[in-house]
Formats: C-alpha cells, sequence, structure tokens
C-alpha cells in the first residue's frame, strides 16, 4: 500500500483538491512495483477516494493500483487499524508493506507491528529499494 501523501503526490496548501503534481518518473517506479506486487493508493478521509481516482487517473497511475481507497470508514488518517481492514478487503496476503513519508505514520504502523517503507516526500524512486530491504530482512518488527 503507497500512502499516497506526501509519498507519490504534492498536495500543497489547504484546499484539498489543487493541481496535484507527481515527481518524473513516477510512472516507471509504479510500473516496476505492480509487475511483483498488488497496489492500493491509501489517502486521508478529507480527499475522496474518487477524486483521488480522477487525480491518478489523469496522471496515468490509476490503472496500476487495485484499489484507491481513503481513511473514511476507520478515522481521519491512514493508521494500523484502516490499513488491516483494507488488506482484509482486498482479500491480499499478510502482512501488507505500506510505504509512507509520513514519520509519525511510520511510527504508529511499525509500533502496531506492520512493515513500513519509510521514504522521503516527493521520492517515489525510493519505495522500491526500501520495500526489497524489508522483503530480504524481517516484515515483522
Amino acid at each position: 500500500m503507497i500512502d499516497l501523501i506526501p509519498a507519490l503526490l504534492s498536495w500543497e496548501g489547504r484546499d484539498p483538491f489543487p493541481d496535484p503534481q507527481a515527481p518524473p518518473g513516477t510512472a516507471e517506479v509504479i510500473e516496476d512495483l505492480y509487475a511483483d506486487f498488488r497496489l492500493a493508493a491509501v489517502t486521508d478521509a478529507d480527499r475522496p477516494a474518487a477524486s483521488v481516482r480522477r487525480v491518478l487517473e489523469g496522471l496515468g497511475l490509476a490503472p496500476l493500483f487495485d484499489g484507491i481507497l481513503t481513511s473514511a470508514p476507520f478515522g481521519p488518517a491512514v493508521g494500523p487499524r484502516m490499513i488491516r481492514h483494507l488488506n482484509t478487503a482486498l482479500a491480499a496476503p499478510p502482512p501488507a508493506i505500506v510505504a509512507t513519508a509520513r514519520a509519525r505514520i511510520a511510527d504508529r504502523l511499525w509500533n502496531a507491528g506492520m512493515p513500513v517503507a519509510t521514504v522521503d516526500p516527493g521520492r517515489p524512486e525510493q519505495i522500491p529499494e526500501r520495500v526489497a530491504d524489508l522483503i530480504e530482512g524481517r516484515l515483522n518488527p
């Protein structure tokens, strides 16, 4: 699962629907991951999934995700409960690896026993390497 903002997309300002941007090379990174993994895009509840889907479609990324989901049914923000429920809803085998650029969320997921690939904001090219490190090492903290 990829916590889209700010790991993959920059969404500046308070307006939840500005013109989001993806760094150059993002499509190639997601295509590489798509070849080996089922992918889900996740966001906080302040951005409806339909709006996020339109953005990803505009960037040509939507077909690469098995699901585009928000935390709305589970709380205001991405967190362990949401990830567990979404993993079950997608019928994905556990554990789900979550790529995020938000340290607070990474800490919460890690403390809940979930594997986390922490990346720098706007640096999706880091995701494959961080995921590979988790797969080669221990997936459960």
